[in-house]
């Protein structure tokens, strides 16, 4: 899904008036009674809880635990989204099929349609050391990534080529943190677990931390307390998982060695036969074995 598209639809159902934009949080407080944000604006708000949903660089978990140390991974990665249309010599099903992902030494190169074919989202990995700015919009010259994968499929580079517009940042990991919950204040979703894109769980872990939050403070009404506890109960392992298998596929997918790689196919061919419900052979069927909407998952715990 286009990440914009799911951005309307959980947009729209949101009540007129809801939603204050240009605001920066820059600390909160929720040690007393009730949970107080300020922002940057000299402004402040108080409320029952408050959620630090605030990204990767999450002034909330800083202001509640001090600063992280991310570790650079050696790891950069592309991306565009290219409208089919504009691909030399037409579609690419070949190459686009449905969560298509391409590994090679230093390097993945993942692929699936948007909007039913109309367009195609590339995400592509590789090793390097030298460029270490960690920003979502910083933007690069297309020339670089078809150099990049110029000894790759050709295929794949009849694909970059169609693409326009290209961003580059650096990957940086960081470990799973040990409390979420001060007071009246948790996190959610990058705030609370960045993790590296190789299961393509970050958007996903997020939703699921929405829902089982919102199930939490439906079953303690009177308690937010309560509440913000159940819900780091269930929701920190699970996500402190994802953060750690996502990690160890960075590391499998780039493997420099050609017999390495090979014992890796070869296990995933396996694991594909033997299980048809592990469609990429991975073992990852747990991810979408999980109802983060259920209100049971509270007490799996």
């Amino acid at each position: 899904m286009h990440r914009a598209d799911l951005l309307d639809v959980l947009a729209a159902a949101l009540p007129d008036g809801l939603v204050t934009l240009g605001k920066r949080c820059v600390a909160v407080d929720g040690a007393g009674g009730v949970a107080v944000a300020r922002f940057a604006d000299d402004t402040e708000t108080e409320a029952d809880v408050i959620i630090g949903a605030d990204g990767i660089h999450s002034a909330v978990r800083t202001a509640l635990f001090g600063p992280d140390a991310p570790r650079f991974t050696g790891k950069i990665c592309y991306r565009s989204v290219i409208p089919t249309a504009a691909v030399r010599g037409g579609a690419l099903s070949d190459v686009a099929a449905d969560n298509g992902q391409w590994l090679g030494p230093h390097g993945t190169i993942v692929l699936y349609p948007l909007r039913g074919e109309e367009l195609i989202n590339v995400v592509a990995h590789y090793d390097d050391d030298t460029y270490r700015h960690e920003s979502w919009v910083t933007r690069c010259e297309g020339s670089e990534v078809t150099e990049r994968y110029a000894d790759w499929h050709p295929s794949l580079l009849r694909l970059f080529e169609a693409g326009e517009t290209w961003y580059k940042w650096a990957l940086y990991d960081r470990d799973p943190i040990p409390r979420w919950t001060s007071g009246r204040v948790t996190l959610l979703g990058d705030a609370a677990h960045p993790m590296l894109p190789y299961l393509g769980q970050g958007a996903c872990q997020a939703l699921e931390d929405g829902a089982v939050l919102a199930n939490a403070l439906a079953a303690s009404p009177g308690d937010p307390l309560a509440a913000l506890a159940a819900y780091e109960r269930v929701r920190r392992p699970r996500a402190a998982q994802v953060v750690l298998t996502a990690r160890a596929r960075g590391v499998s997918n780039h493997l420099p060695s050609r017999w390495a790689a090979i014992r890796r196919d070869a296990a995933i061919s396996v694991r594909r036969r033997l299980n048809r419900r592990d469609t990429d052979g991975r073992g990852a069927t747990w991810l979408a074995d999980y109802d983060a909407t259920s209100p049971s998952v509270l007490a799996d715990r």
